[in-house]
């Protein structure tokens, strides 16, 4: 019933043999698109698994602008951290940018589980580290990287969230403007080697409406 969740989970430590344990544990629910799973301001209980669609965490600067904090699509662990570890209110909100089927795990229920469990425990160890590296790197993209270049590493670490990520939640990840990225991708059009993207659909359908 929950296979996915085992397999990815046992990439990291084998766990396959605490599958049927660990069902009682989790729930899978179904969101639409711009559904807020956690509000800034509350504290995230549950860690989410995520089977099907694409989730962002983000927050808000003063001058309201939004800066998006980490962007996934399917078979990745979400959460927002902070909240989740330190039991204190999430300074995200976390949302979904397409309808999305996730398998939730309440914080208690990891606990106990990892309580119960060594191999649980020895798992959810490595998968922090796995997910302390995926924050370096993110952070090593904004940081040492020029604009153009960001895109670049993005288009070929991840085609995939690129062409189905709405162009200004990846202006916002990659902490470029709008109207940078667009020059970029002008860019890479000319040169034949950029990648669609969702918004592009909606921009030839606004320019057919008005013909």
């Amino acid at each position: 019933m929950f296979e996915d969740f085992v397999t990815y989970m046992s990439q990291f430590h084998n766990v396959e043999h605490l599958g049927k344990d660990m069902e009682k544990y989790l729930t899978r629910v179904s969101y639409p698109k711009k559904h807020v799973v956690v509000e800034k301001g509350t504290v995230c209980n549950y860690v989410f698994f995520l089977e099907k669609g694409i989730m962002r965490a983000y927050y808000k600067k003063a001058d309201n602008s939004e800066v998006t904090t980490w962007v996934l699509h399917e078979k990745q662990f979400v959460t927002a951290i902070q909240s989740f570890n330190s039991r204190e209110p999430s300074l995200e909100t976390v949302e979904t940018l397409e309808p999305t089927t996730l398998v939730m795990v309440h914080y208690d229920d990891m606990m106990k589980f990892c309580y119960l469990f060594h191999d649980f425990a020895l798992c959810m160890f490595k998968l922090y580290q796995h997910l302390n590296v995926m924050r370096y790197l993110r952070n090593y993209l904004v940081q040492a990287l020029k604009a153009p270049d960001r895109y670049d590493a993005l288009c070929k670490s991840d085609p995939d969230l690129v062409r189905r990520v709405p162009l200004r939640v990846i202006a916002s990840y990659l902490d470029i403007t709008q109207e940078t990225l667009s020059r970029i991708r002008k860019q890479r059009m000319q040169e034949g080697i950029c990648l669609p993207n969702v918004d592009d659909s909606d921009s030839e359908d606004e320019v057919s409406s008005k013909k």
